[in-house]
């Protein structure tokens, strides 16, 4: 009898420690699967920044030497989106508002312009890399303060959006949300 029960022992035992290499071999393959999904989100990171369009918008100024027909002032800009990323950028949707509140001084200090920004909604369906086009030409000489959201799709169908702000004398980017990953806490707190 006691050799049968040392079999049994014996028998539990192994019955253990093979149990106990099971549960560590399937937490190896946990982490292991945990890895390889953080491997692929990592490569698809990678695969979308290598294609991601970076829409800018562009406002150049023409000081025509005679004033064009359809304007009474030789002050005309023009409004280009450009395509600066890797990607093309698809349903490119530019909306341009008009904030009366803000550049009260500089209106204050000009001459009145001959004739009022008027907010406009321009789309564009594609915007290959390294692309321009001009959406917007414009011969008022006001110096009214416009906001300018463009909203566009990249290639995996995710929408970006960039907002510019400025006036006639020119416009700076105001918020780009994917720049946001390329800052620090600090930095952008400032910029905020």
């Amino acid at each position: 009898m006691t050799s049968k029960l040392v079999v049994e022992i014996l028998t539990l035992v192994v019955i253990f420690v093979t149990m106990v290499f099971v549960i560590m071999y399937w937490a190896e393959t946990q982490q292991m699967k945990a890895e390889m999904v953080n491997q692929t989100k990592i490569s698809f990171q990678n695969i979308k920044s290598q294609n991601m369009p970076l829409v800018d918008l562009q406002l150049e100024v023409v000081m025509a030497s005679f004033p064009p027909a359809q304007f009474k002032d030789p002050f005309v800009y023009h409004l280009f989106l450009v395509n600066k990323g890797n990607g093309p950028a698809f349903k490119i949707i530019t909306q341009r508002f008009i904030n009366p509140k803000e550049n009260k001084q500089k209106i204050a200090v000009h001459e009145p312009p001959n004739r009022k920004l008027n907010a406009f909604t321009k789309k564009t369906s594609m915007l290959g890399v390294g692309e321009k086009t001009e959406i917007y030409r414009e011969g008022s000489t006001s110096y009214e303060h416009m906001k300018i959201v463009v909203s566009y799709l990249d290639h995996f169908g995710e929408m970006h959006k960039s907002v510019f702000q400025g006036a006639r004398d020119g416009i700076e980017i105001l918020d780009y949300p994917h720049l946001e990953n390329f800052y620090t806490k600090e930095e952008i707190e400032v910029k905020q």
